[in-house]
């Protein structure tokens, strides 16, 4: 029983035993020319190939040009190119000419080798014989054909192994003694026996049909090979190798085909005699030649026309020599022109017609050089020097560096040079009348203005020198008449407001008169005893007080917003006609449509935007569309010391006109901003700092952790001069 089943297990393996086999491919390609045939041999080989297949041969030939390949028309084949085997060389025959090609080249050939399946009915029925379905493996397109065999191999199988246990039954009835148990054994193996027959007969009639189904398959593809009759054999007859022969140099050019290249060549050079003589050996070499016969005739009319032309073209040259010998340019150009359309290659007519256009060019250059120098002199008698210089420019662009040119040129410019130092010296002396006309008016200004300018003209000029010098004395005498003057009323001012116990009043009238005359020693001793006055009373409660009532006319309460938030904050008036100042951040991010200022009395204005500083944080405005008066405050004219009591009213969270007080507690920022101790919360920003005089220091603007640091800005940094007359 195991020998049986060792026998079937082998049986089922073989099938499954593979050979790999390389594609069959053309090698060794080589050709030669046969003179003789006049025919190009190809030969090739065929490597890998099975001498029971079939194959067909395309072949297709390229000539190797520099840098790229031509293909060309190979269609006079003959040879070996259909159903050829593996075996021996096989030669390929190209009538070239036939083709229309005369070599001189290198030629490149790439051979394809398509195979022709053999289809053989001994082959798959064998196959099928040793395992059914193996048979039907590449003939058919069903991929259950495995399942034959193991079914025909089950089935032999399973016959076998029955065969064998009826074998045993059968042994053990015969040692059985007992009638029952013997009478069994012989039931069972007969039983099995009677399956062992059916299982075999079964398996033989499995093998029957896998071969019926093979002959029938073969028959089919071998009668018409597609992709429903063979899948396999189908894609492997489109299948292709290719290879690709070495350069191989052919020159198939005989004497008559040297001669017509010759004659073209010859042709294309329009040596027409030469080629006719090359055309008339072709002819010689091959009399029935076509094509010699047509091109020799063609030169016989074109000899007869180069004749024609000859004669034409030495008539024209002739006279255009005779012209050219006459000076008549124009007629001679014309005869060269006609010429050089007889025989455009010719050299000789080119040359003469350059030479020709080259004197027409200057003789037309020498015309326009001379007309432009007869313009510039004339424009230069006129003294239009400009325009002369413009003509001279033009006739040096004809004849660069012609010192003619040059010269005039110079000329020119030198004439330009006496007519601009006459100019100015008749200029500065208008000027010095005028300079000395305004000195005599009392107009010192313009006489000093008109002084600069002579002196811009002329670096010395003695007569602008000394009219700018007296002018300086005169303005500078007035200057000191005026302050003198200023400085006595000034000074009738401070006494009358002294005595009248106005101190602060007589102390600024008094500094002020100081700074016109610092060297006067009444203004110096009035400030001390005004200072002595004021600090013995700095003290005093009524005198903040007095401050305070005459200062808070002069602050009101700023509102704003930006439609959806509310800015409030402080300011002051500084002119009578409601200019005044506030801090910038108290408006920013607000429209100026919607800011109010409500003064001490209650009464709203609305405001417009005269100047604003963001670095600085201040604002300059005033009241809008109203004619009241309002009370401005005083602007100090100087910082006061580290140390001296200032104080400050605003509205701090919305309380209006509060008073504060403190120091000055340091300066900031090159004095830009004032250190203090006096209180300053939000809503006293853009309010201003006073000094113990009731003077605006600076305007208050921010407080620094939790409240402990204040800052003013200094009110010396605005340029309220712009403003404080209007």
């Amino acid at each position: 029983m195991m020998r049986a089943l060792q026998i079937t297990i082998l049986i089922f393996l073989f099938p499954f035993i593979c050979f790999a086999q390389n594609k069959a491919n053309p090698i060794n390609i080589t050709g030669v020319y046969n003179a003789a045939t006049d025919n190009i041999k190809i030969d090739f080989e065929i490597a890998n190939g099975s001498s029971n297949e079939k194959y067909d041969v395309t072949i297709e030939a390229y000539r190797n040009n520099i840098g790229a390949s031509e293909k060309l028309n190979i269609s006079s084949i003959s040879g070996d190119l259909k159903d050829i085997n593996a075996s021996g060389v096989h030669h390929i025959f190209w009538n070239q000419r036939a083709d229309g090609y005369v070599l001189d080249d290198d030629l490149t050939f790439k051979i394809y080798l398509s195979h022709k399946p053999n289809i053989s009915y001994s082959k798959h029925l064998v196959k099928s014989l040793v395992f059914p379905g193996w048979g039907d493996y590449k003939i058919g397109n069903s991929k259950y054909y495995v399942a034959y065999g193991v079914l025909g191999y089950g089935l032999l199988g399973s016959s076998i192994w029955m065969n064998n246990q009826a074998f045993n039954s059968y042994n053990n009835y015969k040692k059985s003694f007992e009638i029952a148990e013997s009478n069994k054994l012989f039931n069972t193996a007969k039983l099995q026996y009677k399956n062992s027959l059916i299982l075999g007969g079964t398996a033989a009639i499995v093998w029957s049909y896998d071969l019926a189904n093979v002959y029938y398959k073969v028959r089919r593809a071998k009668k018409d090979l597609n992709i429903k009759t063979s899948k396999y054999y189908y894609e492997k007859s489109l299948q292709r190798t290719e290879s690709i022969s070495p350069k191989l140099k052919f020159n198939t050019k005989n004497s008559y085909d040297i001669a017509l290249e010759d004659g073209d060549k010859y042709f294309k050079q329009d040596k027409f005699k030469e080629a006719k003589a090359s055309y008339e050996e072709a002819l010689r070499l091959n009399p029935t030649s076509s094509i010699a016969l047509k091109r020799n005739a063609e030169l016989e009319q074109i000899i007869k026309n180069e004749d024609i032309k000859q004669n034409k073209y030495t008539e024209a040259i002739t006279k255009g020599n005779e012209f050219l010998d006459e000076k008549d340019y124009t007629k001679a150009l014309q005869s060269f022109e006609e010429a050089g359309r007889i025989k455009p290659n010719e050299k000789f007519p080119k040359d003469k017609i350059n030479e020709i256009k080259n004197v027409l060019a200057n003789i037309e250059r020498d015309k326009n050089y001379n007309e432009a120098i007869k313009k510039g002199d004339e424009a230069f008698s006129e003294n239009d020097f400009e325009l002369a210089k413009q003509y001279y420019n033009q006739a040096l662009t004809l004849k660069p560096s012609d010192p003619i040119v040059l010269n005039k040129i110079e000329k020119v410019e030198n004439a330009v040079l006496v007519a601009e130092k006459n100019r100015i010296t008749k200029e500065i002396k208008s000027l010095e009348n005028k300079a000395q006309n305004a000195f005599d008016n009392k107009n010192y200004d313009e006489a000093i203005r008109l002084a600069d300018e002579i002196l811009s003209l002329e670096n010395f000029n003695p007569k602008a020198e000394k009219i700018k010098q007296d002018s300086n004395n005169r303005i500078e005498a007035l200057r000191l008449a005026n302050a003198k003057k200023e400085y006595n009323e000034l000074i009738i001012k401070a006494r009358i407001a002294k005595k009248e116990n106005r101190l602060s009043e007589a102390k600024v009238l008094y500094e002020q008169a100081s700074e016109l005359f610092p060297q006067e020693s009444e203004p110096v001793k009035q400030l001390r005893l005004i200072e002595s006055i004021i600090n013995d009373n700095s003290g005093s409660k009524n005198n903040l007080s007095t401050l305070y009532k005459e200062c808070k006319k002069s602050v009101f309460f700023v509102f704003t917003s930006d439609y959806e938030n509310v800015s409030q904050g402080s300011g002051f008036f500084i002119t009578e006609s409601g200019i005044a100042v506030s801090n910038y951040h108290v408006f920013e991010g607000t429209y100026m449509s919607t800011a109010r200022i409500y003064t001490e009395d209650g009464t709203k204005y609305e405001i417009e935007l005269l100047e604003k500083n963001e670095e600085l944080d201040y604002i300059i405005f005033k009241v809008k569309n109203s004619r009241d008066k309002f009370q401005p405050v005083k602007i100090a004219k100087k910082t006061p010391e580290i140390g001296e009591s200032v104080f400050a009213i605003g509205n701090p969270e919305g309380m209006s006109q509060t008073l504060s007080n403190g120091i000055i507690s340091s300066y900031r920022e090159n004095k830009d901003y004032i250190q203090t101790t006096t209180p300053i919360t939000h809503g006293s920003s853009g309010g201003p700092l006073f000094n113990s005089n009731g003077e605006a220091i600076g305007i208050t603007t921010k407080g620094l952790q939790d409240g402990s640091l204040f800052f003013c800005i200094n009110i010396q940094r605005l340029p309220l001069w712009k403003y404080l007359n209007k």
